[in-house]
């Protein structure tokens, strides 16, 4: 939702992001294939992909919750100034989801949280600045 504080200046905009970012399991299965080949010639035990949570759209057309479930998600605002050379944006947001990781339950010591580890959510905020066109 956009709102035009000063005409044809500055802009205000409340938003919220949702996403993910995952390896296929073609993928996975190779870089699982590179964990092993490095822990081989280390003499260590191989890591492992944790957080890569993959679905298809057949899967998320059968169980539309699974988009949320296995997705990252934020709400904000952001201050948009539009200059003769493109827009300087200023962008505050809050993360409220953050999918669950079995393999981190079990060994919190081997995943560490994207949301900040802050007891009052508004201390988890994100800040961004940035210049130039929106796509």
């Amino acid at each position: 939702m956009r709102y035009q504080v000063v005409e044809k200046t500055l802009g205000m905009s409340l938003f919220t992001d949702i996403g993910n970012s995952f390896y296929t399991s073609t993928e996975a299965a190779n870089f699982d294939n590179i964990l092993a080949e490095v822990a081989k010639k280390t003499g260590n035990p191989p890591g492992e992909l944790a957080d890569n949570f993959p679905y298809q759209l057949t899967d998320v057309l059968k169980n539309p919750g699974l988009l949320y479930k296995n997705s990252y998600s934020a709400f904000g605002i952001a201050l948009n100034l539009l200059t003769p050379v493109g827009s300087a944006n200023m962008a505050i947001a809050w993360p409220f989801h953050e999918p669950e990781n079995p393999l981190c339950n079990r060994d919190p010591n081997r995943c560490f949280s994207r949301q900040q580890d802050e007891d009052w959510w508004i201390n988890r905020f994100k800040v961004e600045f940035d210049i130039g066109t929106e796509f």
